[in-house]
């Protein structure tokens, strides 16, 4: 561990700065007197490993040996201990690249506590999205060691919906394999908690359950291993977030009983640098080499997939495109006072376009309007705010809240509202089309399409995809560059202009990523597409009429 951190120090590993972080903190500790460091621990568990773990490589059976980085960070958590004997670090957070060994690194330690001598009656709960991956990720591995290494472990009865294997009746420990759930959860007291990838999972509960258990007994520890999950918090866990915001408190020093060990290439690296691979995928050269590297990039790349290549191979969260429109041309572009529609944009041809949700996130609805040279733009929002979610929703309902003209439904989004919200628009305002997009949650497009019926509501079902909004993200980028769009003062649509991940696919055709993107961006999608078809109209009335509307 000692000779890891040594390493990194003298330049001789490629690192991202959490890292150094935590193997500069590694060093500076050793000549702390108010904590204990016995590196025998972990030497001890290494060359248990190395004699009774066998693994298949290559087709031929070897003995297990930990790979450098994982025997870093495991070994200060098991070897860091307090003055009264108890583990130092009782939160352990590893986020590495997908495919360097951790699974199977974890895995190789819990037959340890499951097998050893040192430990009795060892209960050991991980905890994945399903208990199918929990099985996938982990139960399979320890299997498979436990098949080719004759260790006294052994699966549960087959009848047993929650797959799990046992040590001899000698030792008693137990692992078991569970699903994100807090009911599922609860009331558990286990000697170690392993979460498994669970930067999407979205009940509330499953944390709280978790953290209890770690108040009852002091000498549970918390493992977390996983590729860092996707910045919008509407994608990634709630839950999970939170308690990664308290693990940073590792890299900074303000947390002394977590250890954090974050890989991933540096914010000012671009992914195709293959120098910095390395800080993401420490495994490199022991499982797979920059050629393996290179072509999996070269893969993603022919399948335009980028984006996934940097979140899971590349650990860094802040994905490709960020930065679709300058934040200077944004807001030049934001109108001073607010915006009446009913008022500036009466008597003008006015071109809707509704980002329809599912039912638990927002709906978007943004008018177009032509006024002199510019395309001025309104929004309309339609959220939920669900009780029952309140904690998991906590971080979208703050951002939702600070919405202009936003109706607030009740469980899921008020589809009955958004009906006789467009039939009053139509009776108020020359709107010559509504676009509305074909994704969105049944119940909403079925609502519309309906309502499409009456005469004077002009709704038309538009595809989201990239072939037919590439033009129209390029059209809007262009127009808020020259300054020929005016919004109506809408922080939520700044900041989610500046949050757009804008990926480019195979033709080098842009087209945006709601799921990657770092801002609430409905909005914005909504404005893309009512633009779009306030400039089509124009262009073909201008074509009817012989003359050029250049876009």
């Amino acid at each position: 561990m000692t000779a890891y951190a040594l390493a990194v120090r003298a330049g001789e590993r490629v690192v991202p700065p959490a890292v150094r972080a935590a193997t500069e903190r590694h060093l500076a500790d050793l000549d702390r007197t108010d904590l204990i460091w016995r590196p025998e621990v972990w030497i001890g568990i290494a060359e248990w490993a190395e004699k009774h773990l066998r693994v298949l490589k290559s087709g031929e059976e070897e003995p297990f040996r930990f790979l450098e980085w994982f025997a870093f960070a495991a070994g200060a958590a098991v070897s860091w201990f307090l003055p009264s004997g108890r583990l130092r670090f009782r939160e352990v957070s590893i986020e590495v690249a997908r495919g360097a060994g951790k699974s199977t690194s974890l895995a190789a330690l819990m037959c340890h506590r499951l097998a050893s001598d040192e430990w009795r009656r060892c209960r050991i709960y991980a905890v994945a999205q399903t208990t199918r991956q929990a099985k996938q990720c982990l139960h399979a591995p320890i299997s498979d060691m436990a098949a080719l290494s004759d260790l006294p472990l052994r699966p549960s009865s087959t009848t047993n919906p929650e797959p799990y294997v046992r040590g001899t009746d000698q030792h008693g420990g137990e692992l078991r394999m569970l699903p994100a759930m807090g009911g599922r959860l609860q009331g558990l007291v286990p000697s170690m908690w392993v979460l498994d990838e669970l930067g999407e999972t979205k009940d509330p509960d499953w944390l709280e359950a978790v953290e209890q258990s770690l108040s009852k007994d002091s000498r549970c520890q918390l493992w977390s291993i996983t590729t860092p999950p996707p910045p919008n918090l509407a994608q990634a866990s709630a839950p999970y977030m939170s308690r990664r915001s308290a693990w940073e408190g590792a890299i900074d020093g303000s947390r002394d009983d977590v250890l954090a060990v974050w890989y991933g290439i540096p914010e000012e690296a671009e992914i195709e640098e293959e120098e910095w691979w390395p800080a993401a995928y420490p495994a490199m050269g022991e499982i797979k080499t920059v050629e393996d590297y290179r072509r999996d990039y070269e893969a993603a790349k022919h399948r335009d997939d980028l984006g996934a290549f940097e979140l899971r191979q590349c650990c860094r969260p802040t994905l490709r495109g960020t930065t679709w429109c300058r934040g200077e041309d944004v807001q030049a572009c934001e109108l001073e006072a607010p915006l009446d529609p009913f008022e500036t944009f009466a008597g003008r041809p006015v071109y809707a376009a509704i980002d329809i949700s599912t039912r638990l996130d927002i709906t978007s609805c943004a008018l177009a309007c032509r006024v002199d040279a510019h395309v001025w733009l309104w929004w309309h929002h339609w959220i939920p705010r669900p009780e029952r979610w309140q904690r998991s929703y906590a971080a979208n309902l703050e951002r939702w809240g600070r919405l202009d003209h936003c109706h607030v439904g009740g469980e899921t989004v008020d589809y009955d509202h958004l009906v006789p919200w467009v039939r009053s628009l139509c009776e108020r305002l020359d709107v010559r089309e509504i676009a509305c997009d074909v994704t969105g949650v049944l119940e909403g497009r079925q609502a519309l399409l309906e309502l499409s019926a009456e005469p004077g509501i002009p709704i038309t079902a538009v595809a989201q995809d990239r072939r037919h909004m590439s033009g129209a993200v390029t059209a809007f980028r262009d127009h808020v560059t020259g300054h020929r769009i005016r919004f109506s003062p809408d922080e939520v649509f700044r900041l989610g202009m500046m949050g757009v991940n804008l990926t480019f696919d195979g033709g080098e055709r842009p087209y945006i990523e709601k799921a990657r993107s770092t801002s609430i961006v409905d909005p914005v999608v909504a404005a893309v597409m009512a633009s779009k078809t306030l400039l089509t109209s124009e262009v073909a009335q201008s074509a009817l009429e012989g003359g050029e509307m250049p876009l």
